[in-house]
């Protein structure tokens, strides 16, 4: 049907609109083109950043709806700072509403960032990246006021894909959001002057840490929340706000006023979160050492916000909370058992005026051994800790990985205080006691484990004390008493601390036990050092005496080590700087008694060093000399002896003969000398066959030792078949160097036969009383000796005596002639005096 002219006529009318609408959008899309949007947009932005600005491509389009299209926006980052952009994004959607431009309002449809990629960075000296200042030193945008704010309203709001980087260099802190999306709309109100928004954010990956490393990783947060925000006071309020932390749900409620600083008030509660959603947030530092754990059981935090934040002045608000939990428990990997009951109530505080967190309450049980514990923490550095508990030592395998070939048995009961600051350990106040029940433990590295050891240590810093434990080690049984002073020395870290006695720890200690095996308490450590000494046996070491001076006093009824059995050791020595002095140590051994003092030096324990007096009284001389020289296994008797003894000690405690050094004075009582070749020698020799064995009463002599010799200047025995008169040297290997006079008794004198001197000339060399002195020289080894008699002495002997002889007799003969001249002549002058008398009687 044809159109009236009329109808015409109004379709033109109407239509003068559209076209005129189609004109300015024709207009406008050639007139607006990339070139000219990036001429008018650029240099705008640049002005409001000061930061040089670039765009790949811009578009405008008109209907339905004025939109704006950026793709490769980039603003340059501030002088002074890394040369990243602050800010860049692949994309930016702008859609804008046309008719309220009349009105001058803007009122956006939506805005759609893609792939944001934003820089905030701290330097040391406080400057950042994003804060300009402006007179009076506030920063710009501050007072900008509500009503911008409010001229600008965005109902839909996304942000796709996005990338913060914050960067603080003053506290070398770094984090980053990897993933971060945003989903909001926004209904604003102008009358009240208020926006409603409807928030979902998601972040796929937090980090945090050290510019360096990241101690955080992989952290997802999710929020979903309602916000009011009002303008007028610019107060932004969360309501039920949702949000979870890898999984981990939680409510966060509150306020946030931005008008000045940004101004918190916030309350984040998270309820009934599983333990094993907590280990998930381990950070990565210590995530190998929980990797397997595993947790049961339910945690209710609740956390308080509360004060300025502001990254200028690097002002944080306030927070508190509390944490507790009931109920739970923890398995560790490859450990039989878990750690099950446990209760926590615990509180917080981190402010400018006090940092603080308290365990009011932390209890558990592995097994049926309890555990408790509390703790104040003030400032993160003065702490007050109390722990207490009981343990069946032989559980503790099923909830802690021991090292192979370790076992554990018996009851242990702890008291533990400590007090002091975190940051000075060596400060720390310590005190409680321990209680040992039956307690073993045994190492795959001990050669004997430590059994039945009860008693209890009590300890505070200054003191570490027991009264009385007692353990078994090996065959061996132990009584200790002890005071240890200023024991934590041994556990510092000080390397160069200097060793004064003030600070050096120090010990009384009485043991007691009834037998003591000293192989028992020696390390058995394999010697991995090439060049260790052969002495002893493969894998023995002297017992390692710990950095401690020790006033130790002793009562041992039997000490065996490895070549000596000693009975009732008594007496006290001390222990320093690796050195063992003895003062007055007494013992009984080889069936007689000795009394030591002197010092054993076990500074280098491979081979340790001795300096001893000995008094040695009534000793079997075949027991006790045999430990030195061959030729104590041949001699018998009652042995005394004085001596000042030096040498060294294989790694084993077992004596190095060849290190001998000693002076002292010997005598053997009712004793007797067997299976010695030289004797047999010598009764072979002279004929006398009660020689070969020497019987005697008194043996006395001075000797001394040294380069692996016993020097003897002289050396009596008083024997049935003689007396001995004996000098030079004797090795520690069996060799001899000896001269040898024999005053043979009369009976043995009168059967002896001399090889060479015929009886006449022995008979004539006898002593008056009829004693024949013969002389020996004795080399070769004790074993296969050399002996021969000393012919030349005899021969000189001989010979001195017929001198003597001569001389005697020509003594006589001039006697006689003499005696006889003196007769003579008192026969003539008788005769003189007769003839006188006779003259004159004749008178």
């Amino acid at each position: 049907m044809a159109l009236s002219k009329k109808s015409k006529t109004w379709l033109i009318i109407l239509a003068i609109p559209v076209v005129l609408l189609l004109g300015a959008a024709a207009f406008l899309k050639f007139y607006f083109t990339n070139e000219r949007l990036k001429a008018l947009l650029i240099p705008r932005i640049e002005q409001a950043t000061g930061r040089q600005v670039a765009i790949n491509d811009v578009n405008l389009s008109v209907f339905p709806a004025i939109a704006l299209e950026v793709h490769g926006l980039t603003i340059a980052n501030k002088t002074g700072f890394s040369n990243d952009p602050m800010l860049s994004l692949d994309r930016m959607l702008l859609d804008v509403k046309l008719r309220p431009l009349f009105d001058k309002r803007v009122e956006v449809n939506s805005l759609v960032l893609e792939k944001p990629r934003l820089l905030l960075e701290t330097n040391e000296d406080g400057s950042s990246n994003y804060a300009e200042k402006k007179q009076g030193d506030q920063p710009v945008g501050t007072s900008s006021g509500a009503s911008a704010l409010a001229a600008v309203v965005l109902p839909d709001v996304r942000i796709i894909n996005g990338y913060i980087e914050m960067i603080d260099r003053r506290d070398n802190s770094k984090q980053v959001y990897d993933g971060f999306h945003v989903i909001a709309t926004v209904d604003f109100n102008p009358s009240t002057n208020q926006a409603r928004i409807e928030n979902k954010t998601a972040i796929d990956n937090y980090s945090y840490g050290s510019l360096t490393s990241f101690l955080i990783t992989d952290w997802r947060i999710n929020l979903e929340n309602n916000l009011l925000f009002d303008a007028n006071t610019s107060v932004l309020k969360i309501e039920n706000g949702k949000g979870a932390l890898n999984a981990i749900p939680f409510d966060i409620n509150g306020t946030v006023d931005a008008k000045d600083k940004i101004n918190m008030d916030l309350t984040v509660e998270a309820k009934q979160v599983n333990v094993a959603q907590l280990l998930n947030l381990t950070p990565k530092a210590y995530i190998e050492k929980i990797k397997g754990v595993q947790g049961n059981g339910s945690v209710n935090a609740k956390i308080l916000i509360k004060g300025i934040y502001d990254s200028d002045t690097r002002a944080l608000p306030d927070i508190s909370g509390n944490i507790n939990t009931t109920n739970a428990s923890i398995q560790y990997p490859n450990i039989p058992k878990p750690i099950t009951n446990i209760s926590l109530v615990s509180n917080f505080v981190k402010s400018k005026a006090k940092q603080e967190f308290h365990i009011e309450r932390l209890t558990a049980n592995l097994g049926q051994n309890p555990i408790a514990a509390t703790m104040d923490l003030v400032n993160f550095d003065d702490l007050a800790l109390n722990v207490k508990g009981s343990m069946n030592l032989a559980e503790v395998k099923d909830y802690y990985p021991l090292e192979a070939g370790t076992n554990l048995s018996g009851a242990m009961k702890a008291d533990v205080n400590i007090n002091g600051k975190v940051n000075n350990p060596d400060a720390m106040k310590a005190s409680g006691n321990m209680e040992f029940q039956n307690v073993t433990v045994a190492t795959a590295t001990s050669k004997n484990p430590i059994r039945e050891m009860n008693g209890t240590l009590t300890f505070n810093n200054q003191l570490l004390e027991s009264k009385k434990l007692t353990m078994t080690i090996g065959k061996s049984d132990l009584a200790l008493g002890f005071t240890m002073r200023n024991y934590l020395s041994m556990m510092s870290e000080e390397k160069d601390a200097p060793n004064t006695p003030q600070e050096k720890a120090s010990a009384s200690v009485t043991l007691t036990s009834n037998h003591l095996f000293t192989a028992d308490i020696m390390g058995d450590e394999s010697r991995a050092k090439a060049g260790a000494p052969s002495g002893g046996e493969k894998g023995k070491s002297a017992m390692p005496l710990p950095n401690v001076d020790m006033d130790v006093t002793a009562n041992i009824g039997t000490l065996t080590t490895e070549k000596f059995e000693m009975k009732n050791v008594k007496g006290t020595m001390r222990i320093a700087n690796g050195v063992i002095t003895m003062n007055n140590l007494t013992m009984s051994m080889f069936d007689g008694t000795v009394a030591s003092r002197g010092s054993i030096n076990l500074q280098n324990p491979q081979r340790p060093t001795f300096t001893l007096n000995l008094d040695l009284n009534s000793l079997k001389a075949n027991t006790a000399l045999s430990m030195f020289t061959s030729f104590g296994q041949r001699l018998f008797g009652d042995l005394n002896m004085n001596i000042a003894i030096s040498g060294a000690l294989d790694d084993t405690l077992g004596l190095i003969p060849s290190s001998l050094n000693a002076t002292g004075n010997m005598s053997v009582n009712n004793g007797k000398v067997q299976g010695v070749k030289v004797n047999q020698q010598i009764a072979s020799l002279v004929s006398l066959p009660d020689l070969a064995e020497l019987n005697f009463k008194d043996w006395v002599n001075a000797f001394s030792i040294a380069d692996g010799r016993v020097k003897i200047p002289e050396l009596k025995i008083s024997a049935l078949g003689g007396d001995y008169a004996i000098g030079g040297s004797h090795g520690l290997d069996g060799t001899n160097d000896l001269t040898m006079a024999l005053l043979l008794s009369e009976a043995a004198s009168a059967k002896v036969s001399v090889p060479g001197f015929a009886n006449e000339v022995l008979n004539a060399i006898k002593e008056p009383n009829g004693r024949l002195k013969l002389d020996f020289l004795v080399g070769g080894t004790l074993n296969d000796p050399k002996v021969k008699l000393n012919s030349d002495a005899l021969t000189a002997r001989a010979t001195n005596f017929a001198k003597s002889k001569l001389e005697e007799e020509k003594l006589k003969l001039q006697q006689k002639a003499e005696e006889e001249a003196k007769k003579t002549a008192g026969d003539l002058k008788k005769k003189g005096e007769d003839i006188l008398k006779g003259i004159f009687k004749k008178k």
